[in-house]
């Protein structure tokens, strides 16, 4: 159970930094 929280943590993680990721992107250029 921990280890799907911890999944799930992450998976949270990564689409907070995809979806961040693009407004970096229009900023630098």
């Amino acid at each position: 159970e921990i280890a799907r929280g911890v999944a799930l943590a992450i998976a949270e993680r990564s689409r907070d930094m995809t979806s961040k990721f693009p407004s970096i992107v229009v900023q630098n250029t």
